[in-house]
């Protein structure tokens, strides 16, 4: 077993101990300070995702999304690559090939990479210099990768979720920060 492979089951074994009451208190922590944040302010379309299994819970923040009459994109499959598609609370959702949830795919309601203004991005590691060690499927780092003009990443972690250092390959796609309970970190 590799060293992001041993980083993986570590983290989610973590994430597994942590109460519901527990993610529920992290997620408000979250959740507040990215809506205070002067990006969340500044963007219009914002991409978020459908936490899946003990995942920083979204909930909250994609009805922050709307509340503030921003746009709201979740996450679709598409391959080997991620599409994001327009969602407004309440609309169906479907269970992919891995059971995370997520809008039906429809052409009209989907955003170019580049109209995106803020993509908030799942993770299960993540180290000061902007690193995300991924659920290893490469799915973010594929789809941003070849973005010219790409929209800001933020990572939304539990603070435990830091490492000192991620190991990162050529392909991975670094965060612009990570929001945890504890702080915002920006790279240094």
């Amino acid at each position: 077993m590799g060293v992001r492979d041993k980083i993986r089951k570590l983290m989610r074994a973590e994430r597994e101990k942590l109460s519901k009451k527990d993610q529920q208190t992290v997620a408000e922590k979250i959740t507040q300070k990215l809506i205070e944040s002067e990006i969340f302010q500044t963007s219009q379309r914002i991409a978020c995702y459908i936490q899946y299994q003990a995942e920083v819970d979204t909930h909250r923040i994609i009805r922050a999304i709307g509340d503030a009459d921003k746009i709201c994109y979740l996450p679709v499959l598409t391959g080997k690559h991620l599409s994001f598609v327009e969602y407004a609370f309440g609309d169906t959702l479907k269970e992919n090939k891995f059971g995370i949830l997520e809008p039906i795919l429809s052409p009209s309601r989907m955003a170019a990479l580049n109209d995106l203004d803020l993509v908030l991005t799942p993770l299960v590691a993540f180290d000061r210099q902007q690193h995300r060690l991924g659920t290893g499927a490469g799915f973010y780092d594929r789809t941003f990768e070849q973005s010219g003009s790409r929209p800001t990443l933020c990572g939304l972690a539990y603070s435990f979720q830091e490492v000192d250092l991620v190991p990162n390959e050529h392909w991975d796609v670094p965060l612009d920060f990570v929001i945890t309970e504890e702080e915002v970190i920006y790279k240094f």
